[in-house]
């Protein structure tokens, strides 16, 4: 999969750049101001456009 062909908007970078560097959905929530309800949902559609299972999966493909 080549990751320079999945669209993620602004915010879903954000979202899987902190966790790339270690922020836990909760961490990020509180940070961020928004619910952690908000951050699992974009993760979880991260997870889904990169066709994996974890955030490390997503993580390395992403970094490729």
């Amino acid at each position: 999969m080549d990751p320079s062909q999945i669209l993620i908007t602004p915010r879903e970078k954000e979202v899987m750049l902190l966790l790339a560097h270690g922020y836990s959905s909760r961490k990020f929530a509180a940070e961020m101001g928004i619910s952690f309800h908000t951050v699992e949902s974009f993760r979880k559609k991260l997870l889904h456009k990169f066709n994996v299972k974890t955030t490390v999966e997503m993580v390395l493909i992403a970094g490729r």
